[in-house]
């Protein structure tokens, strides 16, 4: 927390941080997770130049869990420019479909698409289609994201 009140809205200090989260060995990336998701709750706005950058670095299958959870937590609160948003909901229904992928990474991953429904209603019906899959089999954070992800939307369900 005392790091990420000193970086506070300094777009150098940020881009220091941010170069640490995207450039370093896993240590220092999980380190610097911690500190951005501080930082995002106070100055999110920092947070847009890096959108594109960001879902790049979630294309690497190498990526470390901690940076993919961390980034997929931070979109679910991050306005997501429209050019982004289908790469932004690929990466997400491909985090939601992989059976073993991290409930909390699948959890976020529901968020950051249900955000993106709303400029793409289109999108609506396979999101409920994969999570009523899930659903019977989740977890228990999984299901209540789920009610709350199908209220957000206005979406039906029997399952759910």
């Amino acid at each position: 927390m005392a790091i990420a009140n000193w970086i506070g809205d300094d777009k150098v200090l940020f881009a220091e941080l941010m170069d640490l989260f995207l450039n370093s060995e896993y240590r220092l990336t999980q380190r610097a997770a911690y500190v951005m998701l501080f930082v995002s709750d106070k100055h999110i706005e920092l947070f847009k130049p890096y959108v594109g950058v960001l879902l790049n670095n979630l294309e690497n299958k190498k990526v470390h869990i901690a940076v993919k959870r961390n980034t997929i937590r931070l979109f679910q609160n991050l306005h997501i420019p429209e050019k982004f948003q289908g790469q932004a909901a690929a990466i997400c229904f491909k985090y939601l479909e992989t059976a073993t992928e991290a409930i909390a990474v699948k959890c976020f991953a529901m968020k950051v698409i249900a955000n993106i429904c709303e400029n793409e209603p289109d999108l609506i019906q396979e999101l409920q289609i994969l999570v009523e899959n899930q659903y019977p089999y989740g977890s228990a954070g999984f299901k209540a994201r789920s009610k709350h992800i199908f209220k957000q939307l206005k979406i039906k369900s029997d399952i759910i």
